[in-house]
């Protein structure tokens, strides 16, 4: 009987560690819903691609506005530029 209580103790710090992780992964999945990581999106569809440039989708609240061509990216520091024509 002694050997079974040795087996309960890995049961229990795998079951914690299970629990840690399927909270961690939660906590994941809702930050992402709820703080999309980019505003514009690029999808290959040819209609979005111009001999100009590129008309990316956007969400409510992006600061570029739905319809501007983008014709140049730079990353930067602290984000990236982008060169539109309105």
């Amino acid at each position: 009987m002694e050997r079974r209580g040795d087996l309960r103790w890995p049961v229990r710090v795998a079951t914690a560690i299970a629990v840690v992780l399927m909270l961690l992964s939660v906590s994941f999945l809702v930050w992402r819903a709820t703080n999309p990581g980019q505003c514009a999106q690029l999808y290959p569809a040819a209609d979005q691609w111009t001999e100009s440039g590129v008309l990316p989708d956007v969400t409510a609240g992006c600061p570029l506005s739905a319809g501007e061509l983008v014709t140049a990216a730079e990353r930067e520091p602290s984000g990236v530029l982008l060169m539109v024509i309105s």
